[in-house]
């Protein structure tokens, strides 16, 4: 039976604490359907065996599995995504409306570049959101699929948000980079941002992953 748990569990990719559980629950079945066949009369070697051969060749049920593992993973991924950039607009909106970062004239351009990042920011929050009841009927393509598709997803909406983060700072000049070092408010959105950046930047990392495994492994 271990050799199965093993053959199983070398073929199969994705979050440590799913893999794991997934992998315990294979081997609790494989020891409850041994222990049966023990109960039927047959020596442990012969149950053990019996169990096996009932269960199936790993190499032709790992992709249901990894089917499972893709869903976890793009699942986990959207649904930051879809939380992360609501919640990082408002906070920004917010900061910039009630707070003396935005006291000042915004430089032409600054509040267009503004309000399109907004609209994008909800836009990657409402396809994530999306995508999550979609992998409760998808197939094991399909699930790996969605997780690359949120994977990307999330870093090229990183790559743009950084990008009109950038600008608009340059474009603010000096004084809105003082504004934001001696506001409170500020420093703490900056660092919610910073934080929820690097989660997606983990979360799509591991899911555009999935693009690159070997396809045996699928």
């Amino acid at each position: 039976m271990s050799a199965v748990v093993d053959d199983l569990r070398a073929r199969l990719r994705g979050p440590h604490g799913v893999r794991k559980e997934l992998l315990r629950e294979v081997e609790d079945g494989l020891r409850d359907a041994a222990e049966a066949y023990e109960q039927a009369g047959l020596p442990p070697a012969e149950a053990a065996r019996k169990a096996a051969d009932e269960f199936g060749d790993p190499a032709e049920l790992a992709p249901l599995y990894q089917a499972e593992l893709d869903a976890s993973r793009g699942r986990r991924a959207a649904l930051l995504i879809a939380l992360a950039y609501p919640t990082l607009t408002l906070a920004w909106d917010a900061l910039w409306r009630y707070t003396s970062v935005g006291d000042g004239a915004s430089p032409d351009g600054v509040a267009t570049v503004a309000g399109a990042l907004d609209t994008g920011s909800y836009g990657a929050a409402i396809a994530a959101a999306v995508a999550i009841p979609l992998y409760g009927r998808a197939s094991a393509t399909t699930a790996r699929r969605l997780t690359v598709g949120i994977g990307f997803l999330g870093w090229l909406s990183l790559l743009l948000i950084l990008a009109t983060s950038i600008w608009m700072a340059q474009a603010s000049g000096d004084h809105a980079v003082r504004e934001f070092e001696s506001n409170v408010p500020s420093m703490l959105v900056v660092g919610l941002t910073v934080a929820a950046s690097l989660a997606i930047a983990s979360t799509a990392t591991l899911a555009v992953s999935r693009w690159w495994v070997p396809r045996a492994a699928r």
